[in-house]
């Protein structure tokens, strides 16, 4: 086993699973722009039924892993899985795979979503998507399982394109929905983890959260947040959308399992 098998297999297990595994994919990205094969990591955009940001690095073994953050474009909330795996459609965690050429340029295999929200808690496949498409200079897969089709549109993450929002500086996020009057505003800083990946440490009234998150080369940024956990479980959130690096300023989409529908704004502190 190498060791980076070791080290993802070993930080599967940790709290800080996010920072870790998009360290190691990033590490593999001299494969991808010396031929036409999905070999190395790449900075992927979900669109369609799911929409958020994978990492995701693939081997010449056939396996692949990375990390995600996604949310739903779905209009309402589904409390059970209706005889599918499907307990945890938003939010973060680990992906973990299996690919194979099936023709010249095209390739297929399944994606497995894995998640740990809280130390010691055994590792959970939650998601599972089949994909197909084709890998080129671009990586174009389509995506589908129980929750519908999943386009995944991905570029090389190089290390000439690495950007780098963390600091001192501050965030505000406002939270909208279309049934309250006023919005909910946020304050959180991002801390730079590892390219394009940030912790995040935040709160809003009456509470505090820790976070990922994510920001694609393609003009998106996906933002997960934890909030510890409740009577029924995990409190977290998750939102994806456009985002302007150089602005530092975005508009996402998400849902906090309760509200189907958030529109979060983000906008930096002012000079």
């Amino acid at each position: 086993m190498s060791i980076g098998r070791l080290l993802f297999r070993s930080f599967c297990r940790s709290r800080a699973f996010f920072a870790a595994v998009v360290a190691l994919v990033f590490s593999l990205t001299a494969a991808v722009a010396q031929e036409p094969s999905p070999l190395g990591s790449w900075d992927i955009v979900l669109s369609g039924h799911q929409r958020g940001i994978a990492r995701i690095a693939f081997y010449e073994d056939g396996t692949l892993e990375g990390v995600t953050i996604l949310t739903s474009n779905d209009r309402t909330i589904v409390h059970t899985n209706r005889g599918f795996l499907l307990t945890n459609w938003y939010g973060g965690g680990l992906l973990q795979g299996s690919w194979i050429y099936e023709r010249t340029n095209q390739i297929s295999g399944y994606i497995n979503l894995i998640s740990q929200f809280s130390p010691g808690r055994t590792n959970t496949t939650t998601n599972g998507i089949s994909f197909r498409g084709k890998a080129k200079a671009r990586l174009n897969l389509l995506a589908t399982g129980p929750q519908g089709k999943v386009s995944m549109r991905g570029i090389p993450l190089v290390a000439n394109d690495i950007i780098d929002l963390g600091g001192g500086s501050s965030y505000l996020g406002s939270l909208r929905t279309r049934t309250a009057p006023y919005p909910t505003l946020e304050i959180f800083s991002l801390n730079t983890d590892d390219p394009n990946t940030y912790s995040v440490s935040g709160g809003g009234p009456g509470y505090t959260y820790t976070g990922t998150f994510l920001v694609s080369n393609q003009r998106y940024a996906a933002f997960f947040q934890n909030r510890g956990s409740g009577t029924n479980g995990a409190l977290v959130s998750a939102y994806a959308g456009p985002f302007n690096v150089r602005k530092q300023r975005g508009t996402l989409i998400g849902t906090d399992g309760i509200r189907p529908v958030i529109k979060y704004r983000i906008s930096p502190e002012s000079p």
